[in-house]
């Protein structure tokens, strides 16, 4: 394939994890957990627990092409540490999936009649989809900032624009294992380091949308 139109599929699909990525966080994090639920929040919280075990899916999928896309597109720049941000990348595949499994486990609970619903269990669930999500993302910028770098090694894109990448990555990474370490850290690291990461996101995915990778590669 055209390293250019390759460029910008990959573009096209890191946009795509982009909004599929914050839409699955959403539904993560938006489940109201309490004893005290009417038949309507009842309901809007099972609609919302289906919705994101689809999302968890959906994400996946988008993930695992994404990372299959910066896979062909790196590995003539070197196979070995492309195939090794493949590797840290799918790890966000495997969490996705995983926050999918727990979310069908809190499917199943939430169905059954309302006084005998494991609240606490429900709660217990919810947090370790929390912290799936989480312990993925801080894999999966391991990853990215291996992509950043193989992209400034071959000068594909702008070095500015790599180098601002390596560090955001690196950056989501130590913030996430900080906050697991000390959790009172999270009220100085975030939302900072999520800001940092979405400005390195979406200033390579408009470059390679728009500009695909340098001409160097495309006359090898």
């Amino acid at each position: 394939m055209n390293p250019k139109i390759l460029a910008r599929t990959v573009g096209a699909l890191l946009l795509l994890s982009i909004f599929v990525g914050v839409a699955h966080l959403n539904k993560l994090t938006s489940e109201p957990f309490t004893s005290a639920l009417d038949v309507d929040r009842l309901l809007l919280a099972r609609q919302t627990i289906e919705s994101a075990v689809q999302s968890g899916f959906g994400s996946a999928l988008v993930s695992l092409l994404t990372t299959l896309g910066f896979f062909l597109l790196l590995r003539q720049t070197n196979s070995t540490l492309a195939g090794l941000a493949a590797m840290l990348r799918l790890a966000d595949v495997v969490g996705h999936l995983f926050t999918a499994y727990l979310s069908l486990q809190m499917l199943q609970l939430i169905r059954a009649p309302e006084d005998s619903i494991d609240w606490a269990l429900l709660r217990s669930l919810y947090e370790q989809r929390i912290d799936v999500f989480h312990l993925a993302l801080a894999t999966l910028s391991l990853g990215v900032g291996l992509n950043f770098y193989l992209l400034a090694r071959d000068e594909l894109v702008p070095k500015l624009l790599d180098y601002y990448g390596v560090i955001a990555s690196l950056y989501v990474t130590a913030s996430i294992t900080a906050m697991a370490i000390t959790p009172a850290i999270g009220n100085y690291v975030y939302p900072w380091y999520t800001y940092a990461n979405g400005v390195a996101y979406l200033s390579l995915t408009a470059w390679l949308i728009v500009f695909g990778v340098s001409d160097r590669r495309v006359r090898e």
